[in-house]
């Protein structure tokens, strides 16, 4: 009889490394995104008002170093700029759609 083991622990050896180098850090990527996305949701709201940016990344950043959640600079300004861009699309269209229910204040058709 053919004894498989050492075949079997190679295959597993392998399946191990690749969930350590490929999956784990696509997971730890994306929990990272959903906190960064929390983060920036609540700067949203506690610093209303345009201009202040600085702020709001300040406010980031410090909650993320609070609740241990390591992401290194540029990453980290890559996911801000594209999670803003996001809420600012939600916003414009949100914008859009308001102005288009036909309820226009500004008509003075009367």
């Amino acid at each position: 009889m053919v004894d498989i083991t050492p075949i079997m622990e190679a295959v597993f050896t392998l399946l191990a490394a690749i969930l350590g180098v490929i999956v784990v850090p696509f997971i730890k990527s994306r929990v990272d995104a959903f906190w960064i996305g929390i983060a920036v949701d609540a700067a949203e709201q506690i610093y209303k008002g345009s201009r202040r940016g600085e702020e709001k990344k300040a406010y980031v950043v410090a909650w993320l170093k609070e609740n241990n959640i390591a992401v290194n600079q540029k990453r980290l300004d890559a996911m801000l700029e594209a999670i803003v861009g996001k809420l600012n699309k939600e916003l414009k269209g949100e914008a859009d759609k308001d102005n288009k229910d036909g309820d226009d204040d500004d008509a003075s058709g009367c």
